[in-house]
């Protein structure tokens, strides 16, 4: 029976399949939620900016271009509609249960479901405000990230670590806190045969050529709106101001 014995398959059986009517009972119950929390902030900025106003110059806010770019691709896409967005959210959901199943599937297929289902239910246990927000929107990218490493080591394809830097870029400009991810490719360790020193320094030349990407056409789109000088004092000065706001005493 391998490391497991039937009961252990059973019991992991069990669970899957309790999680699973668990998530689908999720899906169908909260179907109908509206737009709300920051999501509805996003989607009206997204809403001015192609109504003539400028991000950082007419609409004051301390989010990054890449979580104004994001809702405004889907916009032009989908439409606002609140159903889209629900929709939205829960592609995701599915798009990262996929990043975690491609991690965890060489180790534990059952680790792979159980975290897919655990972190759809905890998003859930958030409540409507956090439908389609920025994090999540970052999760499945920044988790692309460590797929995609992981293949390029595994694999020795220098060049997918390109795809990765994409995808490290996009999600720090959605959500800054994920800036650990610029970082990653070099806490990998060089002791595979296929990752050898000279292999690193390919994949990190490749990592950071592919996070230029997505920098440079946020830069393009500020400076297409005219934004750049405002989004500089915004970056240098709003946002360290809002972020030290959490530590005042009351």
């Amino acid at each position: 029976m391998g490391p497991f014995s039937r009961n252990d398959l059973r019991l992991q059986c069990l669970a899957i399949t309790s999680l699973f009517v668990c998530t689908v009972t999720f899906v169908v119950v909260t179907w109908h939620w509206p737009l709300a929390g920051d999501a509805a902030l996003m989607h009206y900025v997204a809403f001015l900016s192609q109504h003539g106003y400028s991000p950082y110059v007419d609409i004051q806010d301390v989010n990054l271009p890449g979580a104004y770019l994001s809702d405004w691709l889907f916009q032009r896409v989908f439409g606002p509609s609140a159903l889209a967005w629900r929709l939205f959210d829960l592609f995701l959901l599915g798009l990262t249960g996929l990043a975690m199943w491609m991690l965890a599937k060489p180790y534990s297929r059952f680790a792979a479901l159980w975290a897919a289902s655990i972190f759809a239910l905890n998003h859930g246990r958030d409540g409507m405000e956090q439908v389609g927000q920025r994090d999540l929107i970052a999760t499945p990218i920044a988790l692309f990230v460590a797929v995609l490493l992981s293949k390029s080591r595994r694999e020795g394809r220098s060049r997918l670590c390109f795809w990765s830097g994409v995808c490290a870029s996009a999600a720090i400009l959605i959500k800054p806190a994920l800036l650990g991810f610029a970082v990653l490719p070099l806490a990998i360790p060089t002791r595979n045969q296929m990752w050898t020193s000279a292999a690193k320094q390919s994949s990190l030349r490749w990592f950071y050529s592919g996070a230029v990407v997505p920098v440079a056409l946020c830069a393009a789109w500020l400076m297409r709106r005219h934004s750049t000088t405002s989004f500089l004092y915004t970056l240098t000065t709003l946002i360290p101001c809002h972020a030290s706001m959490g530590h005042v005493a009351m």
